[in-house]
């Protein structure tokens, strides 16, 4: 995208120079509503990029008891913010928690897109921002509880305190609601990573099947025995509406792949996934910052030849280990989830199927 909007900048300029057109009467005045909305939008919708790639995953994993932080020979200790999480004595400090932020800045960013694109009441054009806008909120509810409710740009000198998680979960279900009609039912390559209408139907089914816990006096003391739901009928509205798109399903996008639960995750998936509503999109190169594989990689795979059958260029955090009561929870037999497992002895994976072969994987003479 870089590079089209420099050519793009480059032949505008040429046409400048060549030219001594008045531009002001052959142009209609300026308007925000008219600019491109997608580049407009596009630091938006990716604000999160490394948050999503690392800190919000550490967060999630660490501090559920699917993954303990290990530190293999007193390397990446980090000042134990994954033991810290492990343990559930997190510090404000943590780099696995502070990054509250980012996701308000992120908010500021969409809020500043909505104003400019002409504010809430506009329809089509901001849609896509106000249900960023929510998902940010939705991050931030879920995570930490009482938040702020930034629903404008602030003034210089407004200070903006948190809200009630109750208030702010009804905050992201009402602009949901609202801009659902609005967004788009495309799902394409084009839509890739952007809000659509079942992205947002999605994410308020979850909110929604969420809703005694995010709306509960003191969380503390819910009772998860004896709760009523009224939001049930709805999440039901929402998931059909979903199913009967079409527009998914659990294996499309990895026909030829004799795993087609593994090979959603394989390095050339994208938008030809069809079990993904919505997804963060990543490259090595243009859009570096997933990290989910490196501290699941084992600490010394960087040395020659991993085991996934290419060399690493950069080192291997190698200190998350799954849980054994996570393991157990999908260990079916027969269960494909189970491949993506690695315990006991390491073979070598082929670099081209990404499949498992029977070669031992060896390092330092020994497997």
């Amino acid at each position: 995208m870089k590079t089209n909007i420099n050519l793009l900048f480059l032949a505008g300029a040429l046409s400048v120079a060549t030219s001594c057109t008045d531009l002001k009467s052959d142009f209609p005045a300026y308007s925000p509503v008219h600019t491109n909305v997608d580049a407009m939008m596009s630091d938006v919708y990716y604000h999160l990029r490394g948050t999503m790639g690392r800190r919000y995953m550490e967060a999630q994993s660490l501090s559920s008891d699917e993954w303990v932080g290990v530190c293999f020979g007193n390397s990446y200790y980090d000042q134990g913010t994954y033991a810290h999480a492990c343990m559930h004595a997190m510090s404000p400090d943590d780099a696995s928690v502070d990054w509250f932020e980012d996701v308000t800045s992120g908010i500021t960013k969409a809020n500043f897109a909505i104003r400019d694109l002409g504010g809430n009441n506009v329809g089509k054009s901001v849609a896509p921002a106000r249900a960023i806008r929510a998902y940010f909120h939705w991050v931030l509810v879920d995570c930490y509880g009482d938040a702020p409710l930034l629903d404008h740009v602030p003034d210089d000198a407004e200070v903006v305190l948190r809200q009630p998680r109750a208030k702010v979960a009804q905050f992201i279900a009402d602009e949901l609601e609202a801009v659902i009609p609005d967004l788009t039912t495309d799902v394409t390559e084009a839509t890739y990573g952007k809000p659509t209408r079942w992205m947002a139907e999605a994410l308020l089914a979850k909110i929604y099947l969420n809703w005694p816990v995010y709306t509960a006096e003191d969380v503390a003391a819910y009772d998860a025995n004896n709760y009523q739901n009224p939001k049930l009928d709805r999440i039901i509205e929402l998931c059909n509406d979903i199913i009967a798109s079409g527009k998914f399903d659990l294996v499309g996008g990895t026909e030829g792949y004799p795993n087609a639960y593994r090979a959603k995750f394989f390095p050339n998936n994208g938008a030809q996934i069809k079990d993904f509503i919505y997804a963060m999109p990543y490259d090595a190169v243009a859009q570096p910052g997933m990290q989910y594989g490196r501290p699941r990689t084992w600490r010394q795979a960087n040395k020659g030849v991993s085991y996934y059958g290419m060399t690493l260029s950069k080192s291997c955090g190698g200190n998350f280990s799954i849980t054994p009561e996570m393991a157990d929870l999908f260990s079916l037999e027969g269960d494909k989830r189970n491949d993506v497992l690695i315990g006991g002895a390491l073979y070598m994976y082929d670099p081209v199927t990404y499949e498992k072969t029977s070669t031992p994987y060896e390092y330092e003479g020994q497997q």
